[in-house]
């Protein structure tokens, strides 16, 4: 029974916290019952007791002991980049007949209405929904920066809406920040703010059992969905051009990514609109995002122009090899008397002996003198038996304290004779962060010389959604959130240059149970996007930890991420990993663990399970560089494999879990000539076609909703998906072209003699290797480029990349026809791994079997080892009256427009 949720052992009935206990099998279970046997277990001269080891313990196991040797390697760090997404497409009837909304808020100011609610309360009626709104009360920011408190009254109001509505489809968070006059001022209102986002958590858990009874079995048909708006910069706050207090309220997307976690059926979105755009607009780009058919984009950013962002994690560039501090600088802790921050700073002081300032909670004292001189794996028994002689009836958690606290006590005073034995200066003051005046008071005496402040405290108290009570969103928000606070202003006048927080892949990608602590993390990438803003003499950098081997991880969680095929941070690697990062530049949101633990998926999905219809809209497509360049006579046609990368786009943007990792048959029907009768609107009609094996197949057509004519299919597909990121066997080992090749002739010029008639940025045949009658052996090479934002792109398909493979296959026919050919498509298609961006392959051609007009060729697409990358089998091509003077004007107007 334990859970990632569940930092216990269960003894005997006993829910303990105890980081000393060995791990146990049924047996012995089932024998303690009481504290005495508990104590007797735990005692050295119990003849079960006894060295860690012989319990199949690792003395590594305690929470906040270092590891002997790193259980993973460090993987390269990944950074948050806000990039493109392409325009919506729509999906058809999404949400359930007659649906309902539940539309959350705070209070506008005082004498004000609310003129954002008002238009989305109107667009949702107006398209049939039935909208009921639930007005929280406004926060106030509390005098002279009291730390706010999450309310119990969020969740009591939120229920006592939902009790009146039969079901509901749609949770729907507003969350503005609260109006400040004081627009200069960077932390205000920060606890109000602070409050607000407790509020969203709070609104959430209310929201989620009745959002996953509706989408259960028997419920309407459609889409169920928790959805938040913000309104900080169109860029999900990291842009850092809103105040650090508005800034908070970006911790939503931690939660939305958590919800989806904790039901991966609901449509979860965090959807952050550019500041100063009009209601009625606001309230429509809103409601596109609802019918939006992807469901692997929980956060969404939107511009004042409609643009669309969203976050990527991607290779950050190498570490700054100048180190980020001298051994003069001040250096504030906070959570940095033990665990693994106290990890990071001994890393940071045997490279740089700088001065430190330790804030923590834990009380600095000796050991009492029923501790003194006794391992930890005797404490339990000895406290047990001080307390009984004082006349004392201890409970387990009494005893977990007690002992606890001289546990962590020594942690401190090891980290302190570390920091000594580094050569570096350092003190340690125990105080409660989220106390303002007592943070102030530490740090009087010093506040004038600290350069750099390093965030790592933090707290958990995890809960599934429908579980989570205000006192635990208190817990988490206080160390992270408002204790950052209480610092930032204790050191309001002081010389900051640096500041560095300790951040979760939890935030990053959401994680049941820890839905506060997702947000609070989140919160913080915000901050550190804004702090230095603009600013020449601040860096912030957040860095979102993986689990670490040790700190919150104890040794029964530890099991539990073994179990599931998780890898942890090695204590040794993640405190080289602080130090190596610590000169990262301004506003850098960094994601860092061990490979495997770093995969930003989506939360699974189960495959469809009914047909559906998505609407996309071309707009100016065919003045794209690449359709430009795929332009025969007169006009842009679309390739052939970009309506195949748009069919996977569309179908792996629907299945988040899945990849397409073939397809066939696939066809070209009429095509789409961007002739200016080829009109805007198209759809994609998808529908179950069996399964193979634990492969899903998916049937695909594009037919043109527009112009002349009744509409026509254009392009049609079978497609086959497997589990995303599985690598899949290629059937057959790396092979090596059989005999020499040698350098092979140019195969430019047959762009040029219009044998082929693609423009630049289709040009990846470089040289014919091996010409015979019935085989072709090429080697190419392309920069990648991207359509429309990624729009007909997938996985494993890149329409660019993949065109050159099938011009290949057609410059074969070509020559066998000897006509301008084009491909009608292919019996089957599979995709092993991505054809190389701008990096060597190899094509292959060959099987031919002719026909009057028609040729059937075979093509595979290999890298230098000889490792199979794509297959195509049976691509017909053919000939058509016209095609060959066709190929010529082509490639005609493209000279002419080079030198006009």
């Amino acid at each position: 029974g334990v859970d990632s949720i569940k930092r216990v052992q269960i003894l005997g009935g006993l829910q303990l916290k105890f980081p000393t206990l060995p791990t146990i099998g049924p047996e012995k279970l089932a024998e303690l019952r009481t504290l005495d046997d508990i104590a007797t277990f735990l005692s050295p001269s119990s003849p079960t007791s006894g060295p860690a080891a012989d319990l199949g313990e690792d003395p590594s196991d305690r929470a906040g002991a270092s590891t002997a040797t790193d259980p993973a390697p460090p993987a390269g760090p990944l950074r948050a980049a806000l990039r493109r997404l392409p325009a919506i497409d729509r999906l058809d009837d999404p949400w359930p007949t007659d649906p309902v909304a539940v539309i959350v808020r705070h209070e506008p100011p005082a004498g004000s209405d609310d003129p954002v609610a008002g238009a989305l309360v109107a667009g949702l009626e107006s398209a049939g929904w039935t909208v009921r709104e639930v007005v929280l009360p406004a926060p106030v920011e509390a005098p002279d920066h009291e730390p706010p408190h999450p309310r119990d009254a969020t969740g009591e109001l939120v229920s006592a809406a939902l009790a009146e509505l039969p079901r509901v489809d749609l949770g729907l968070l507003l969350v503005e920040p609260t109006p400040t006059d004081d627009s200069a001022a960077l932390d205000a209102p920060w606890a109000a703010n602070s409050v607000r986002l407790a509020d969203s958590v709070l609104a959430a858990g209310r929201l989620a059992t009745p959002l996953s009874v509706s989408a259960g079995s028997g419920a309407p048909t459609g889409r169920r969905g928790f959805v938040t708006i913000t309104r900080l910069d169109g860029g999900l706050g990291y842009r850092g051009t809103a105040s650090l207090a508005a800034g908070l309220l970006g911790g939503v997307t931690g939660l939305v990514k958590t919800v989806a976690r904790e039901d991966p059926a609901l449509f979860c979105r965090a959807i952050d609109l550019a500041p100063g755009l009009a209601p009625d607009q606001l309230a429509r780009m809103v409601l596109a995002e609802l019918d939006d058919a992807a469901l692997d984009t929980p956060e969404v950013g939107l511009d004042a122009d409609g643009t669309r962002w969203t976050v990527r994690w991607e290779t950050a560039p190498p570490a700054p090899t100048e180190p980020a501090l001298s051994a003069a600088d001040v250096v504030v802790v906070t959570g940095g008397g033990r665990g693994i921050t106290a990890d990071c700073v001994q890393a940071l002081a045997t490279r740089l002996p700088c001065e430190f300032i330790l804030l923590g909670r834990t009380a600095a004292q000796e050991d009492p003198g029923w501790a003194r001189g006794l391992g930890e794996r005797e404490l339990f028994a000895a406290g047990l038996a001080a307390a009984r002689a004082r006349g004392e009836s201890p409970t387990p958690r009494d005893l977990e304290r007690s002992t606890g606290q001289v546990v962590a006590a020594r942690e401190v005073a090891a980290t302190l004779a570390g920091l000594a034995a580094a050569g570096a200066r350092a003190r340690y003051v125990a105080v409660d962060l989220a106390d303002p005046g007592a943070v102030a008071a530490a740090l009087a005496s010093d506040a004038a010389r600290v350069t750099t402040v390093v965030h790592g405290a933090g707290r958990l108290a995890d809960a599934l959604l429908p579980d989570i009570t205000a006192a635990a969103v208190g817990t988490v928000f206080r160390p992270k959130l408002d204790g950052l606070r209480a610092v930032l202003d204790a050191l309001a006048d002081a010389p900051l240059k640096r500041l560095v927080l300790f951040g979760s892949i939890a935030g990053v990608l959401g994680n049941p149970g820890q839905a506060a602590y997702a947000a609070a993390n989140e919160a913080l990438n915000r901050i550190g996007a804004r702090w230095g803003h603009g600013r020449d003499d601040r860096r912030a950098t957040t860095l979102n930890w993986a689990a670490w081997d040790g700190g919150m991880v104890t040794a029964a969680l530890r099991e539990v991420f073994r179990a599931r095929g998780v890898p942890l941070l090695g204590r040794a690697a993640g405190s080289a990993m602080f130090v190596e990062r610590l000169g990262a530049p301004d506003g850098e949101r960094l994601l860092l663990g061990p490979a495997g633990a770093l995969d930003p998926a989506p939360a699974p999905r189960a495959a469809a399970t009914r047909a559906f219809t998505v609407h996309r809209a071309l707009g100016d497509l065919g003045a794209d560089p690449v359709i430009a360049d795929h332009t025969i006579g007169e006009h842009p046609v679309l390739p052939a494999t970009a309506a195949l990368g748009w069919m996977a786009n569309v179908l792996e943007r629907t299945h988040p879990d899945l990849q397409v990792v073939g397809c066939g048959p696939f066809s070209v029907h009429r095509g789409i000539v961007f002739d200016g009768t080829q009109g805007d609107g198209y759809r994609v009609e998808v529908s179950p076609a069996g399964a193979d094996g634990d492969l899903a197949v998916l049937a695909a057509t594009i037919w043109g909703d527009a112009g002349p004519g009744r509409p026509q299919p254009r392009f049609a597909g079978r497609f086959v998906l497997g589990a995303r990121g599985a690598v899949r066997a290629a059937g057959d080992d790396p092979v090596r072209l059989d005999g020499p090749l040698g350098a092979g002739d140019d195969a430019l010029g047959l762009y040029r003699d219009a044998t082929l008639f693609h423009g630049p940025a289709l040009q990846g045949i470089r040289r014919i290797r091996r010409r015979e009658p019935g085989r072709l052996i090429v080697s190419a090479q392309l920069a990648d480029r991207v359509i429309d934002d990624g729009a007909y792109a997938s996985t494993l398909i890149s329409p660019v990349l993949a065109d050159v493979v099938i011009q290949a296959a057609a410059l074969l026919a070509t020559w066998h026809l000897d006509s301008g050919c084009l491909p009608l498509g292919f019996a089957r298609a599979e995709f092993f791994a991505p054809l190389p961006d701008d990096a060597p392959f190899t094509v292959s051609v060959d099987d031919l079997r002719a026909a009057a007009d028609e040729v059937t060729v075979s093509a595979e697409a290999r890298d230098p080892d000889g490792r199979l990358l794509a297959r195509f089998t049976d691509v017909t091509v053919v000939r058509t009256p016209g095609m060959t003077a066709k190929f010529a004007e082509a490639v005609r107007r493209r000279a002419d427009r080079a030198t006009s």
